[in-house]
């Protein structure tokens, strides 16, 4: 059996908290960046890219936006 290899980083994407699909169950799903396969149907092409990107500017963000949230 190979030993696992603590040391791995990866980039999150995003966290899905209480998950219901794909199986019976509830579960919390970890979504990495940097898949290389880049599939025409792909519902997070977003996140192929290893690198980080930025989803938002701070500046573009309205005053009454964040009051409201």
């Amino acid at each position: 059996m190979d030993s696992i290899n603590y040391n791995l980083t990866g980039t999150v994407f995003d966290i899905q908290r209480f998950s219901l699909h794909d199986g019976p169950g509830i579960r919390t799903i970890v979504f990495l960046k940097g898949c290389p396969l880049s599939c025409k149907w792909c519902s997070n092409p977003e996140s192929q890219s290893i690198k980080p990107v930025i989803m938002y500017k701070a500046a573009a963000v309205s005053y009454t936006h964040l009051r409201a949230h």
